[in-house]
């Protein structure tokens, strides 16, 4: 299923396409699919900008910067853009706390196989 989209109810919408901010809008939309959240909203982006900063710590910076430096999402970024919508699925903070769980215990479950595979041990 393409991933569909709109800004138009966003404050000021046409300055979230320009050359800066426009970066910003497309990975807050993909965000919408790993957040589970497939709009911002005044009632709720507080939510979208903890469930963002969650994916941030966990993932890392969704972008960077032009001199390779991590740029992270602000609420100003996440407020700007109060009124975008997507047809992503959306999770409960139960589904969403459940994925970020299982997140976590795969990557734990990789760097462990690694660790493993590359022990030497002791002779």
């Amino acid at each position: 299923m393409a991933l569909n989209w709109n800004i138009e109810r966003c404050k000021d919408y046409k300055k979230l396409t320009d050359e800066t901010e426009g970066v910003i809008t497309d990975a807050l939309i993909y965000l919408t699919m790993s957040i589970g959240m497939p709009e911002i909203t005044k009632k709720n982006h507080e939510e979208f900008f903890l469930r963002t900063q969650i994916h941030q710590k966990i993932n890392g910076a969704f972008l960077r910067r032009g001199n390779g430096a991590p740029f992270y999402m602000t609420i100003e970024d996440v407020q700007k853009r109060i009124g975008l919508y997507t047809n992503a699925d959306k999770f409960s903070k139960a589904v969403f706390k459940s994925r970020i769980y299982n997140s976590l215990v795969n990557s734990a479950i990789q760097s462990n196989k690694y660790e493993m595979e590359n022990y030497e041990g002791e002779e």
